[in-house]
């Protein structure tokens, strides 16, 4: 999707960036945040596959910081940016539960928030276990990974909640886009949402992006979406997309993922997961899809899954997963008011026949 209208726009926006510092790292250049002592305590994160890890090299960011050299950063309590944060080169950064990092402010005023200026190094972004920690931009371009067409800058997220809220444009990728976990989330007011000159890759979390004027996710490369929540609304006007790539591939991995873009646009083949079936709960969809406009503004969930209810509970509640695969086990929660007790437990499978319950 490489229009007339995109590349007019990154001219414009490499024309913005051209006045901005590119500096290398220098641990005299701006304020390098709080490195704790050799004991420090150690700090749990989660990485790309949902596991607990724990690290204790990394620096505490105050809000004062201007660069940000090569390193692990940690978000331990509220802090502010009010101008532009600068990147070199592996850059990672743990959003602590609770603690919410702000770039830039809500009456605007701010260019660019985040700015990745070497020719290499990427952006990670680590949650914990609770996934409340908070990173919020308010520029105009809120997260810029590239300071030229020739740099390979990739975007990471493992956790965490990375918002950009009233911009012009989400972020933009000279690399590779990944999301493995944590929410993305973003409403824009241009052309475009998130530019990716790679690949997107999305296989967990929360992808909520809307547009109020253009397209939301115009990706270069190959685009997959292999599991989490997906949503991509564009503008209601002629010529805008939810999703466009080069070849795009969707699945889910749990019962509760679902993909729903307005349309979807590529110069290859839209094509289901291999072994997937996909539903948007009156038609089924497998292998390549002929015609991707079937899937214009529908809601895919896994086929497989099936949706679970629970009935008014007097003086209690039972708490269940949403949706659940056939075969798979359920966990009930069941929590009486104070003063009463279990009496029974009735689950019934979609014919209405009884379900083994076993108390643990």
């Amino acid at each position: 999707m490489k229009t007339k209208r995109l590349a007019a726009f990154l001219l414009a926006l490499f024309m913005l960036i051209s006045l901005t510092p590119a500096v290398r790292a220098n641990p005299d250049t701006g304020s390098p945040g709080v490195t704790a002592d050799a004991g420090q305590e150690a700090l749990r994160y989660v990485d790309e596959s949902g596991q607990e890890q724990l690290i204790t090299d990394y620096t505490v960011l105050t809000g004062e910081e201007t660069i940000l050299p090569e390193g692990w950063y940690a978000v331990l309590h509220d802090i502010s940016y009010s101008g532009t944060l600068y990147l070199q080169d592996d850059i990672r950064i743990i959003l602590a539960d609770g603690c919410t990092m702000n770039v830039g402010a809500e009456d605007g005023g701010l260019d660019l928030g985040i700015l990745h200026n070497t020719e290499t190094g990427s952006l990670t972004i680590y949650g914990q276990s609770e996934g409340t920690g908070t990173l919020n931009a308010w520029a105009k371009y809120p997260i810029l990974m590239t300071h030229s067409s020739d740099h390979d800058n990739p975007y990471t997220q493992n956790g965490g909640t990375v918002r950009f809220l009233d911009s012009e444009l989400c972020a933009y990728t000279v690399g590779d886009f990944v999301l493995n976990g944590g929410s993305f989330i973003g409403s824009v007011r241009r052309d475009y949402g998130l530019i990716v000159e790679g690949s997107f890759r999305m296989t967990g979390g929360v992808f909520h992006v809307e547009d109020d004027e253009g397209c939301v996710l115009d990706v270069y490369n190959e685009l997959s979406i292999l599991g989490g929540q997906f949503t991509a609304t564009p503008a209601d006007a002629e010529g805008a997309y939810g999703v466009g790539g080069e070849n795009v591939t969707l699945g889910c991995t749990d019962p509760e993922d679902f993909i729903c873009a307005g349309s979807f646009r590529c110069d290859g083949t839209v094509q289901i997961a291999e072994s997937q079936v996909l539903t948007d709960g009156t038609a089924q969809y497998s292998g390549v899809i002929s015609e991707p406009s079937v899937l214009d503004g529908k809601t895919l969930t896994p086929a497989n899954a099936y949706s679970i209810t629970v009935s008014d509970c007097p003086n209690g509640t039972v708490i269940s997963p949403a949706k659940a695969f056939a075969g798979d086990s359920v966990t009930l929660t069941v929590t009486p008011d104070a003063g009463c007790g279990l009496c029974s437990l009735t689950v019934l499978d979609a014919d209405g026949e009884p379900v083994t319950v076993t108390d643990n």
